[in-house]
């Protein structure tokens, strides 16, 4: 039976917590998405990664950032045609057992399917199988023991953990049950717009396993986009939305880099890619996902583009150990002016991590001093 044309759109973390859930307690009518609601019409499927529990509840576990977002957002991802969810992530499990039973019961009464997590490692490996216009698609979801998430065992809930070997061996048992194979990985440095080499080397070898797209998020920002045997690797989408945190006794301010972002549309003919399209986009003062457009928009595509082609730099390695180390250099650095800047100086300094000492600040002083000249 001949397979008909099928569109797919991807999306980067939908973090729906902080800001945006007191929105919806004031306007239950507030929809963030309101701005793509027809670009979301318009596709066969809509995927994205889910980055919190929807959940009242407050059982949050101990962790530096623990998230949930208001539950009745599982109708707003329904009204704007957002109809798959991976929940194989770092944050899904924040209000424990009772946050996720409550989310999955949320997204069922919307008709949503989700996959990537469970109660045990049964329910999280289970493959998701959709039937659309004749194709069969399917979705398996990994999250990299990097980010601290919650990793499922045999009688323990939690997300898969990414270990290749045992993702090989699962791509290759399920392969023949679907015609397009999409594997969801959390993972990656966060802030960093670039997949470390053992990141490439594990995408390529999920292609070579039987992927047809690797779909990846957590980072926060964007990274590139690589075809590769014909097959597509995104190594991150970024936030697709996101907004400010309302902590205690602060606000933590999300940042700009953090709010810029790209739909990525799939277009499928005999369950083959057929073209893909970089739509960016950003977050405005609402922190409502808009289309960038004219000048910001041709510009963020010619940095997409500078950051997929560096994936096929001759000397990635070393491209990437010179890329982090300006990183580095740079965290610290404006760590420490932010602390000789600040009223509070010394109480700042009792909270910094050793490494500032011992690593920062003399690496901070040596390349200020001997730094080598543009």
């Amino acid at each position: 039976m001949k397979k008909d044309n099928l569109s797919i759109i991807a999306l980067g973390d939908i973090a729906l917590y902080g800001v945006l859930s007191e929105k919806l307690k004031i306007k239950n009518k507030f929809n963030p998405f309101v701005n793509l609601k027809n670009e979301f019409k318009r596709a066969d499927l809509v995927i994205g990664n889910l980055e919190n529990p929807l959940t009242d509840s407050k059982k949050e576990i101990k962790k530096a950032i623990n998230v949930a977002a208001n539950p009745n957002f599982s109708r707003i991802l329904h009204e704007n045609n957002i109809n798959i969810v991976t929940l194989g992530n770092n944050h899904i499990f924040d209000r424990n057992l009772e946050g996720f039973k409550e989310t999955k019961e949320k997204l069922k009464k919307e008709k949503i399917k989700f996959f990537g997590g469970g109660e045990d490692i049964d329910e999280a490996k289970k493959l998701l199988k959709i039937k659309f216009k004749n194709c069969t698609v399917g979705f398996i979801g990994y999250c990299d023991e990097s980010t601290n998430g919650i990793f499922c065992t045999s009688n323990n809930y939690g997300c898969v953990k990414l270990d290749i070997n045992e993702m090989i061996e699962d791509i290759k048992n399920i392969r023949k049950e679907v015609d397009f194979l999409i594997v969801s990985l959390h993972w990656g440095v966060e802030f960093y717009n670039y997949p470390s080499p053992e990141q490439i080397k594990y995408a390529h070898k999920i292609i070579d396993s039987g992927a047809d797209f690797v779909w990846g998020h957590h980072s926060h920002v964007i990274q590139g986009v690589e075809m590769y045997k014909e097959k597509l690797i995104a190594y991150n989408l970024g936030n697709f939305i996101i907004s400010d945190i309302i902590e205690k006794e602060k606000i933590r301010i999300q940042k700009e880099e953090a709010k810029k972002s790209f739909i990525l549309k799939l277009n499928l003919e005999e369950s083959q890619i057929k073209n893909f399209e970089i739509i960016p986009i950003k977050l405005n003062e609402e922190f409502n996902p808009i289309l960038m457009v004219d000048e910001e928009r041709i510009n963020f595509l010619n940095f997409i583009d500078k950051i997929s082609k560096e994936l096929k730099s001759k000397d990635y390695g070393k491209f990437w150990r010179e890329y982090v180390r300006q990183r580095e250099n740079n965290e610290i650095k404006n760590g420490l002016m932010q602390i000789f800047k600040h009223p509070r100086m010394i109480k700042k300094i009792k909270d910094l991590p050793l490494k500032y000492f011992f690593v920062g600040l003399p690496r901070f002083i040596f390349s200020k001093i001997f730094g080598r000249k543009k």
